[in-house]
């Protein structure tokens, strides 16, 4: 069975990868966080990594991040399994417990830059069977965007602070025509955003407790999903944003169509 390797670390993981490639070799590579400038600056490093590695190139795949998921593993399991690949850590278990993935330690032993990976770092690449399936390349914060011209029209000169705030400085912002207050994602890759606000309502981080029970139940948990459910209801977000996904999310920011 090819076994692939998980590349959240472009030039990283195509170095290790490269310890182990012959002369005139070609490497897939799939992306499945994609965007024009993001792919541009992959190639670039691409570029550099065929210079130092004569005889080897390689072949990007480039996914769209909506339907990613969907489309890699219809390529795995019609047997067109890339060499590496770029992947969120929660997809990791699904294929590091299908004998799926290469272990990454033996070639990090022989990579000197290995070293600069923090604990953090290598902690998220071996959730799975304590394995360095993974080298991260980043971490994800979550942030507020706000439009401050939107919040300057709809009286408002700061942003919320709250829960309550937020909804608050929605039906402000909403009020003005052809205005709402948040770019809501319904669509493709909804749950994470939605499961941010369930987590700020219950005061709680991750999924579990220290016991394994899910709290996407709890009444926190609740709450701000209905919180969510409202807000679209009542016209603080696009009606049609319920089908949006990455795109079209940072689009309706992006064009001063929602201001958060």
């Amino acid at each position: 069975m090819k076994r692939l390797t998980i590349m959240l670390a472009a030039a990283a993981g195509l170095a290790i990868s490269a310890s182990g490639a012959l002369a005139d070799t070609t490497i897939k590579l799939v992306e499945v966080i994609t965007s024009p400038p993001r792919t541009e600056f992959l190639k670039k490093q691409i570029a550099e990594f065929e210079t130092a590695n004569p005889g080897i190139k390689v072949e990007v795949v480039s996914l769209p991040w909506g339907q990613a998921f969907e489309k890699f593993l219809t390529m795995v399991q019609a047997g067109d399994t890339p060499d590496v690949v770029e992947m969120p850590e929660r997809w990791m278990g699904l294929y590091a417990n299908n004998g799926q993935l290469e272990d990454l330690g033996p070639y990090m032993a022989k990579w000197d830059d290995a070293k600069t990976l923090g604990d953090r770092a290598k902690q998220f690449g071996s959730t799975v069977n304590n394995t360095q399936f993974m080298i991260p390349y980043g971490y994800y914060v979550n942030a507020l965007f706000w439009n401050k011209k939107l919040f300057k029209e709809a009286g408002l000169d700061r942003p919320p602070e709250t829960l309550d705030e937020f909804v608050e400085f929605s039906k402000k912002i909403s009020a003005i025509p052809g205005k709402y207050g948040y770019c809501l994602r319904g669509g493709p890759g909804a749950f994470n955003g939605m499961h941010m606000f369930m987590n700020i309502a219950d005061g709680k981080g991750g999924y579990f407790t220290d016991d394994g029970t899910s709290t996407i139940n709890e009444e926190g948990s609740v709450k701000g999903l209905q919180m969510l459910a409202d807000m679209y209801k009542n016209g603080l977000a696009p009606k049609d944003a319920v089908s949006w996904g990455f795109n079209e999310t940072v689009t309706g920011f992006y064009s001063g169509t929602c201001a958060m």
